[in-house]
């Protein structure tokens, strides 16, 4: 793994950190860069094309952070579709960025393995957090500030699903290489839309959009889908960018 860092955390520490997560699934292929964010908090990229993942941490954030994250299980209330919120505690700067990596290098793994791209936010999470979780010992509660059953958010064989990754080594990055263009499309995010609304729209060419807000059936903070959005108002906290590029 190539690796080169542009914060004030130091580079040794943190390349040794990302490679104890990683060992076992293929990695040598990948070229990593750590920046300082230009604004929010943190953000990431992974870009299949390049074979690149980026990770940008922002200066300003005050630890401990609490980071929302859609690894809870997703409900129906009615006609919404409904995942609740559960925060993650992130220690310092190293853990942050630890999280964004895992959470991009899942999308990796994915795309390695061969599996659809789309939708794949939550599981990436449930990657992060599994991790922080179990090796760092971060807090998870959700938005009552209660620790959540375990089951109730690790629930999926995260590594069976992306099993065919390891296999794959460098032929199969060579294959991605070739066929980097597909199945790139823009997929729903998980991060919250803190604060925002429904559209008052409503009509012919809807899509549906995930909002962040308080559901009374539940008494739970969480993610909503409401199919009568439509398309034009859609807010996306995080999507695909170019072809063969993953963006959070």
């Amino acid at each position: 793994m190539r690796f080169r860092n542009s914060t004030g955390l130091d580079s040794a520490r943190l390349e040794a950190l990302f490679l104890s997560h990683v060992r076992g699934w293929p990695h040598d292929d990948l070229a990593v860069y750590v920046r300082p964010g230009r604004g929010a908090p943190f953000s990431g990229v992974c870009d299949y094309r390049s074979r690149t993942i980026r990770v940008n941490v922002g200066g300003a954030v005050r630890y401990p952070y609490w980071l929302a994250t859609g690894v809870g299980r997703a409900c129906t209330v009615g006609d919404l579709w409904w995942r609740p919120v559960y925060k993650l505690e992130i220690a310092d700067g190293y853990r942050l960025a630890l999280f964004v990596f895992l959470h991009e290098f899942y999308h990796w793994l994915v795309r390695l393995a061969r599996r659809n791209t789309r939708q794949k936010e939550a599981r990436c999470d449930r990657f992060a957090v599994r991790a922080l979780v179990d090796q760092h010992g971060a807090r998870l509660v959700d938005s009552r500030g209660r620790v959540p059953l375990r089951e109730d958010w690790d629930f999926q064989d995260l590594d069976g699903f992306v099993a065919a990754a390891r296999s794959r080594g460098r032929r199969g990055v060579r294959n991605l290489r070739a066929n980097a263009a597909c199945g790139t499309g823009i997929s729903p995010a998980v991060r919250p839309l803190e604060g925002a609304r429904p559209s008052a729209a409503t009509g012919a060419g809807s899509a549906r959009q995930l909002e962040f807000g308080f559901c009374p059936a539940t008494g739970t903070e969480g993610f909503s889908e409401r199919p009568t959005v439509p398309a034009a108002s859609i807010r996306r906290p995080a999507r695909t960018g170019a072809r063969g590029q993953h963006r959070a």
